[in-house]
């Protein structure tokens, strides 16, 4: 496939997408006319992506690897890989390639250097790990850019020879072998100038031919940039910069001439930092990059190299994106005094953040940079690496011969059968990875927005809290307001109109603190983000949504500019009525928002001739901080969050420190603390070194706002951890009075519920957070699934869990519940088949995790499997770090060591063991119930039995 169709099939794709689904093929059939072949591909690319994938701005790719990075983190040699190598020396694939040693490991697979017996060449080699490819269509993607990419054929590119699978499916690539470094070797030391520039004008060749042929990089760094030890360059993973970014641990130490296949691995932890240094202003945003973000980037390397440092950084990387929007780099010639001027000119042409300043094409800049260096050398001979001297292929597709001035040493050439763009690859027909990863049962969704303005960020704020103002008149005032009735409402995202989608920011952020505030008014059933945001765009009428979501009211509102003017509009609809209740426009200077809350707030009262009281205008309008640096923070905090799990206990913990330093009576940061230390208690962390640190936090959250819900839920959990199970209870309550819709506060009050033994309760609860966010089924019914099987209505359990699959057919359910249930029937068999898939998503046997307990468990109840039980158990025990007493007891439990397993338990209490509360109702623990010492147990716990 070449590039062009690749690129044609995208735009098809992005058209179809456009188009609602009912017409779809009717566009197809018109827009592919009569070639089946292009029609198909598009057709494929639409079935295997959901609706807002967001497919243009990532690679096939990258979707599949962003699963990947929020549902595992690796652990151990690999990331997942077998202690050995999976290939030792001299084994073979495909009887062609032998391999002679592995160069490198980790998230994304095992690189090593091969021969290829067929041609006598050296390769490179990478065995794609198993989860990067868990289903035909995903392999079929990666297939379609590699292919794509390996049309490219030039000899300043990397080539991507051949993307194959062996008989037992094991999907590996072949890309061509390169001794040297990377370009990191060369920072810091001073190279000389006419050095640099050669560097430079062979990264621009290689640019200049991927962005002919449609393609952008979007990720030129150093370390993506080779040079071999004759100084030709190679230029790194085009198409394959977003393949891996998942968490893991660090590779063997390999040597510098393998660093360019070492580099086939990407992302390691800490590499967003150099990542973020080399972004766009556009790519920092989130815009649409293009051949120019590319160009931006040269110039950041060429500044680095010229200079020895980076002309954006900062501590983090939220503060190296804060650099590159909003800050110019230092004069390079304070670092390189000799710096010939035109030099420092050609970068600074390229570091503009307008993109229309920058050069407009690689060749362009190349030229630049090539008449300097004539300069320089005081010789008018185009540079040796030129694109003139080493033409890329003949018309034929067939490698053109080498001119004089070109070194020689390239030791793998593809050859015409390899890149011919007609190549099909084989595709296992049924790889043994076919179980998608999927979402955690209990998970939180954090909406963050990074890398925009703090200060227009807080006026948003500010702004929402004056139509929030207006819209409590409106549907709770006297006179000609709304209906007595109403008591529901969807806030639905504000559209941007101003034109910049960097506005988004000050749209997005009016309409989430609408949500987020109005969630505090008891008289009101706000429906949850989750549900509202599935509307942003749609053409739908007021009507309509409301009775989609069930609601009586809507609120809407839109964003423009007038000159340096914000023009804020809203409109609040009775649906059931079908007229406007309420409606307005603001217009102000964003830095005089501050400033003018009281008269918007007057002048809404004053039009629906209504009042205010004192409480209920501060508490709407209230603004978090008056520190922008703490919020920043604090924004930045909420990033990393959005991450995964992973990032919970590494640099958010970090920024909302940093805003509570910066702020102390900064109160939201130090219930999200509160939460990061509770969440890591609830996982394979110490509880009794983490709670009280939960318990701090929250407190002083609550000494600050006595109304926030959010560390109230924290206080619930240190409740729970305490056992002291009414002052839990109240917290619960608490929070659920102050923020009705939180969605948080009702999940864990459900779970405080079912570990109660109140099953009933735990699901009206349930209930009532599915009411406020009715187009969430598929988690809605996971949580009922969750607190069924914790009442031991096991058949109901599992026919909630269907319930979840039939709303969305496309995921599966989680591995452990379905386990949990069949266990619960006294099915094992098929329990144990369920949680040896959860405990291969943690890492196997390399790693403890409650599936691996879970699974010995299931063992221990099949007489046939009672030895793999005590294998498991003896495994873990060995193993270092954190283990839940209170979940190894179970083991023992099923292997009739109550002794044992009673010692456990009372460790646990001890520790105070977090999972140590669900023994009051777990079926695992029932050979323990007659126990006097489980009794007493359960006594001082003052749970019931």
């Amino acid at each position: 496939m070449t590039p062009e169709k690749w690129n044609k099939i995208k735009a098809l794709f992005s058209s179809a997408q456009d188009h609602p689904i009912g017409e779809r093929s009717r566009f197809l059939s018109h827009a592919c006319g009569g070639d089946a072949e292009l029609r198909n591909e598009v057709e494929r690319l639409l079935a295997s992506y959901g609706e807002d994938d967001g497919f243009l701005e990532r690679s096939a790719v990258e979707n599949f690897a962003g699963l990947v990075d929020e549902l595992q983190t690796g652990d151990g040699p690999g990331n997942g890989w077998a202690a050995e190598p999976r290939f030792a020396e001299g084994d073979t694939l495909n009887g062609r390639y032998e391999i002679r040693r592995l160069i490198g490991r980790g998230g994304m697979g095992e690189v090593y250097l091969a021969h290829d017996m067929r041609i006598d060449r050296s390769v490179a080699l990478k065995v794609l790990h198993a989860d990067l490819i868990a289903s035909k269509d995903s392999l079929r993607r990666f297939a379609l850019e590699a292919q794509a990419v390996s049309a490219l054929n030039h000899p300043h590119i990397m080539t991507i020879h051949e993307f194959d699978a062996t008989g037992d499916s094991t999907v590996f690539f072949i890309a061509e072998f390169v001794d040297g470094h990377t370009l990191n070797h060369l920072i810091g030391t001073g190279p000389p100038i006419d050095k640099v520039l050669d560097i430079a004008i062979q990264v621009l060749s290689a640019l200049a031919a991927a962005h002919d042929a449609g393609i952008t990089h979007r990720d030129i760094k150093p370390e993506n940039i080779m040079i071999r030890r004759d100084g030709y360059v190679k230029v790194l993973d085009f198409g394959l910069a977003k393949l891996s970014r998942r968490t893991g641990s660090d590779r063997p130490h390999t040597s510098g001439s393998e660093d360019v296949t070492r580099a086939l691995d990407r992302t390691r932890p800490g590499s967003i930092m150099g990542t973020a240094a080399y972004m766009s202003p556009e790519q920092a945003r989130g815009l649409e990059v293009g051949p120019r973000t590319d160009l931006w980037s040269v110039g950041v390397v060429l500044y680095e190299l010229i200079t020895g440092t980076r002309p954006f950084a900062g501590e983090t990387s939220a503060d190296t994106l804060v650099s590159v929007l909003s800050k110019e780099p230092p004069p390079m010639s304070d670092s390189a005094v000799e710096l010939p001027g035109e030099i420092e000119w050609i970068v600074t042409k390229a570091l503009s953040k307008d993109a229309e300043g920058r050069y407009q094409t690689a060749e362009e800049f190349r030229s630049d940079l090539e008449r300097v260096r004539r300069q320089i050398l005081g010789r008018s001979a185009p540079s040796q690496y030129a694109p003139a001297l080493v033409p890329a292929s003949n018309d034929d597709g067939s490698p053109h011969g080498r001119a004089t001035a070109e070194p020689v040493y390239v030791t793998a050439e593809a050859t015409p059968e390899e890149t011919a763009g007609g190549e099909k690859f084989p595709i296992p027909a049924s790889p043994p990875w076919t179980t998608p990863l999927i979402s955690p049962l209990i998970s939180k969704v954090f909406t963050t927005r990074a890398g925009r303005s703090v200060a227009v960020s807080i006026a948003a704020i500010l702004l929402a809290g004056t139509i929030l103002a207006a819209m409590y008149v409106a549907l709770n005032g006297r006179g000609g307001g709304a209906r007595a009735d109403i008591d529901s409402i969807a806030v639905l995202p504000f559209e941007n109109r101003t034109g910049d989608p960097a506005d988004s920011f000050i749209s997005d952020g009016i309409s989430d603190a609408l949500i987020d505030r109005l969630s505090e008014l008891a008289e009101l059933r706000v429906i949850s983000r989750n549900s509202s945001s599935r509307f942003r765009g749609s053409s739908l009428d007021a009507r309509d949504m409301a009775a989609a979501l069930g609601v009586g009211s809507v609120l809407t509102g839109s964003v423009s500019r007038s000159g340096d003017e914000i023009v804020v509009r809203y409109d609040i609809f009775d649906a059931a009525g079908d007229r406007q209740l309420a409606g307005g426009e603001f217009r102000r200077r964003s830095g005089d928002l501050r400033l003018i809350q009281g008269e918007i707030a007057a002048a809404v009262a004053d039009k629906l001739r209504l009042r205010l009281t004192a409480g209920q205008s501060k508490r709407l309008a209230s603004v978090m901080t008056d520190n922008s640096e703490a919020y920043r923070y604090y924004l930045a905090g909420l990033v990393e969050l959005n991450s995964g799990p992973a990032d919970m206990q590494d640099r958010a913990l970090e920024y909302f420190e940093k805003a509570v330093e910066l702020d102390p009576g900064f109160a939201p940061p130090f219930a999200e603390i509160g939460w990061i230390y509770w969440y890591r208690a609830n996982g394979n962390d110490d509880p009794h070194k983490l709670m009280p640190k939960a318990k701090a936090a929250a407190s002083q959250a609550l000494d600050i706002d006595p109304g926030l819900a959010k560390a109230h839920v924290v206080m619930g959990a240190v409740s729970e951890y305490e056992y002291d199970w009414t002052a839990a209870e109240g917290h619960y309550r608490r929070a659920i009075e102050l923020s009705p819709n939180l969605g948080d506060a009702r999940n864990s009050y459900a779970l405080y519920l079912s570990v109660m033994g109140r099953s009933e309760e735990a699901l009206d609860q349930l209930d009532q957070q599915a009411s406020r966010d009715p187009l969430n089924r598929y988690a809605a019914f996971l949580w009922k699934g969750a607190i069924l099987a914790a009442g031991r209505k096991f058949d109901e359990a599992l026919k909630a869990y269907q319930d979840a699959k039939a709303v969305e057919p496309g995921r599966d359910i989680q591995p452990i519940a379905l386990g949990y249930a069949y266990a619960g029937k006294g099915l094992y068999r098929d329990a144990a088949e369920y949680y040896q898939k959860a405990a291969d998503e943690f890492g196997g046997e390399r790693k403890y995790s409650q599936p691996l307990v879970y699974l010995a468990a299931a063992y221990a109840c099949m007489p046939d499997k009672r030895g793999e039980a005590v294998r498991l158990l003896d495994r873990m025990n060995g193993m270092s770090g954190y283990r839940s007493p209170a979940l190894m007891a179970v083991i023992y439990t099923e292997l009739g060591k109550k002794d044992e397993a009673m010692r456990l338990l009372e460790r646990a209490f001890i520790e105070r063991d977090l999972l140590l509360r669900y023994i009051g109702t777990a079926y695992e623990y029932d050979p323990l119930r007659d126990d006097p010492r489980f009794k007493d147990l359960l006594r001082r716990m003052n749970l019931p039995g």
